[in-house]
């Protein structure tokens, strides 16, 4: 998210980070778009932050396998927050 944030206009070319930076409000912070690995683990059919070159990044399509896409396709967004102990 760091990364992403420190581009120009990165709101307009990164909408699924913007999604989960616009939850860290009102003293919550760490809202992040989950990494492929995440995915797997938590069977969940979504985009990851986990880039593929520099059109494409994968995607969790049946809860379990990761797929490359397109970054213009359309798939479902979950944004996580790390719970600690």
């Amino acid at each position: 998210m760091n990364k992403v944030r420190s581009l120009k206009s990165w709101q307009e070319y990164y909408p699924a980070f913007a999604l989960c930076d616009a939850l860290n409000k009102d003293g919550i912070t760490n809202w992040y778009l989950p990494a492929s690995s995440e995915l797997e683990k938590g069977g969940i059919v979504a985009w990851s932050s986990t880039e593929s070159g520099d059109s494409y990044a994968y995607y969790c399509k049946n809860g379990s396998t990761l797929y490359a896409s397109y970054k213009h396709e359309l798939h479902p967004v979950y944004a996580v927050h790390r719970f600690v102990d």
